[in-house]
């Protein structure tokens, strides 16, 4: 009636074990709100085609970062103000914080939708400037007058300058003289 001994044997069934490996990983990132895509470990097979549909995808995710990013944006403020106060500045500078893109810097469509809006005269250029680059609107309207003036340099350069050399004599007509001058006084006969 001794219990028969009995070893850790495996018995080669490496589907299971994937499936296992995947549940783990599932339940990591649902634990820690993070979304496979984030990763790179989209199951279903999907292309991600731009930064927007990555965002999307990781929704959760961005979420989280973007949670994070306010919480240290108020303490930098907060940091810069009392700064500012010890030093016995009188007038203390707003502080602006500006993150980058959680995932990828990817506006390509945010451009194109606000050349669509502009071509339909529903916004100016300095508001697209504005949006698109988090500037303030005289930020803005500087950004716009230096885009207008590259862009007369640039005309200026591209346009070719006048030819200020003299035109190429036509064939056979080099020895004629000019309109409305005198003939050459006639060269006598070469003497034998």
């Amino acid at each position: 009636k001794a219990v028969k001994p009995e070893y850790l044997t495996w018995d080669m069934q490496v589907q299971g074990i994937r499936e296992e490996i995947q549940k783990l990983e599932e339940y990591f990132f649902m634990t820690s709100e993070t979304a496979p895509a984030a990763f790179g470990m989209e199951r279903d097979g999907s292309q991600v085609e731009s930064g927007r549909a990555l965002k999307f995808k990781a929704h959760r995710t961005v979420n989280k970062v973007q949670d994070a990013r306010d919480e240290f944006a108020q303490a930098i403020r907060d940091l810069f103000r009392i700064a500012q106060a010890l030093e016995g500045s009188a007038n203390p500078a707003g502080v602006r914080v500006h993150w980058g893109d959680i995932i990828v810097e990817d506006n390509t469509e945010e451009v194109q939708n606000y050349v669509a809006l502009k071509a339909a005269k529903l916004v100016s250029a300095e508001r697209a400037i504005a949006d698109l680059y988090d500037l303030t609107p005289a930020e803005a309207a500087e950004e716009r007058v230096a885009i207008l003036q590259d862009s007369a340099e640039e005309a200026i350069t591209e346009t070719p300058p006048p030819s200020s050399a003299p035109a190429a004599p036509i064939p056979g007509e080099e020895n004629l003289p000019e309109a409305g001058s005198t003939p050459p006084p006639a060269r006598p006969a070469a003497e034998a």
